[in-house]
């Protein structure tokens, strides 16, 4: 017999989550771990489709007390191993973040660092306590796993093998792995921004920032849920080429922004899994692309690599993640940045969504065709960008130039010098791969 309320287990990685926030945003990292009450409703109760009401059986947070992360001055988070050039006052210890935890609900579970790389074994004790807890048959119907951790893809597949309702609240860098693995996918960042959002707006203890919406009205969710779906099988069924899948979803975006938002998808994660469940015949996934049968993409080839860079540094530029997009590519994502800077209220945790998804410029002619990058590589020069000492939130004015100007220094400062890889050397390529632009 199915019961009245859906029965949750919470398990939060802090420290992977926490840390990838903070290399996003340093205020939207804080709000994570000093007001987890504010948007824990939405991550259990408002963001859900299920009909029946949620209960938290089980809220834990699992933390190593001895952990810290630094920011500098611009708000940036200090790398590894060169946190001793800043003061104390912008050194936060996970451990004072232990008491916003309890004062919400959590048990908060101590991970101790067991190597010397400073791993604290979080997945592994959230590995242990969910099958302790599906082998002692505890009444939980619902997993929400917040992390980004990929060591726990096997568990998530082995909580829907054991029919268990799974949530996945990872960050944007999450790999497709563990995404897919879960039923449903909600991003940290979106219910920071969302909590952001309604502080701005003065509605600070209110109900939920999407009370507006009405998602607690079943029919009205309902008709919109079949409104969207309706709209899009439509734009299926008479399209006769090939759908650039950012231009379909911002179409989408027009009429049901917040639906998509509130529910990703309706559920299904991505607007790929959305579209495949309409059952529309016919259509395959190309990449970028919806296509069906008998048509053909034409779009322009460019290469995500850069083969005219000296092998040495090459290298050195995939070692520490540097997206190896072409010079154009980085430029139309400068000129976005850019109106992102100039035209919204700067955050982080929203910057790359916009630039992926809103920007106006890849309808332009001259950006027509050319595949979008991916929001980890575009959350990657964004991260650059302030690294490199141009403070983002100060930057309205600034042109495309001088943002590329601070992302190569944040480069530059991350390259290993040699004998046959001098500085005057790197300055010199990196200006040929991305001129006008260093």
């Amino acid at each position: 017999m199915e019961s009245a309320s859906l029965r949750v287990a919470l398990m939060v990685d802090f420290d992977n989550i926490f840390g990838e926030l903070a290399e996003i945003d340093r205020e939207s990292a804080l709000l994570f771990a000093q007001s987890p009450a504010s948007y824990l409703s939405l991550l259990t109760r408002e963001l859900s489709l299920d009909e029946r009401p949620r209960r938290l059986l089980v809220q834990r947070v699992y933390m190593n007390p001895a952990g810290s992360i630094w920011f500098d001055a611009n708000g940036v988070k200090a790398p590894r191993g060169s946190s001793l050039s800043y003061s104390d006052a912008d050194k936060h210890y996970f451990s004072s973040f232990r008491e916003s935890f309890v004062a919400a609900g959590f048990a908060v579970v101590d991970c101790i660092p067991v190597s010397k790389g400073l791993k604290n074994a979080a997945d592994i004790k959230i590995c242990v306590d969910i099958m302790a807890m599906v082998s002692n048959s505890a009444p939980i119907d619902e997993y929400v796993i917040m992390s980004g951790d990929s060591d726990l893809t096997p568990l998530i597949q082995h909580l829907r093998a054991c029919d268990k309702s799974t949530v996945l609240a990872t960050t944007m860098d999450a790999t497709d792995g563990l995404s897919n693995s879960a039923e449903r996918v909600i991003y940290v960042r979106d219910l920071v921004s969302s909590v952001e959002d309604s502080e701005n707006a003065g509605d600070v203890g209110a109900a939920s920032p999407f009370s507006g919406f009405g998602i607690a009205d079943s029919a009205y969710r309902e008709a919109r849920r079949s409104a969207l779906e309706a709209v899009a099988r439509e734009i299926l069924e008479e399209a006769i080429e090939p759908i650039l899948l950012s231009r379909f979803g911002n179409l989408l975006r027009e009429d049901f922004s917040e639906l998509i938002s509130v529910t990703n998808w309706l559920g299904f994660g991505n607007l790929k899994k959305f579209l495949f469940s309409l059952g529309v015949p016919g259509w395959t996934d190309e990449g970028h692309y919806f296509v069906k049968d008998g048509m053909q993409v034409k779009v322009e080839v460019i290469s995500e690599t850069t083969s005219d860079l000296p092998r040495e540094l090459e290298l050195q530029l995939k070692g520490i993640g540097v997206p190896l997009m072409p010079h154009r590519l980085y430029q139309a994502l400068f000129t976005a940045m850019i109106e992102y800077i100039d035209t919204e209220v700067y955050r982080h945790s929203s910057c790359a969504v916009w630039i992926r998804d809103t920007a106006p410029l890849w309808s332009l002619d001259q950006y027509r065709g050319l595949a979008r990058p991916s929001r980890s590589n575009i959350n990657f020069v964004v991260r650059g960008c302030s690294n490199g000492g141009l403070s983002l939130r100060l930057a309205q004015g600034k042109s495309p130039r001088e943002l590329g100007e601070s992302y190569l220094k944040s480069i530059e400062r991350n390259i290993e010098y040699t004998e046959s890889l001098t500085p005057e050397i790197v300055s010199k390529e990196l200006q040929k791969w991305l001129p006008d632009l260093a």
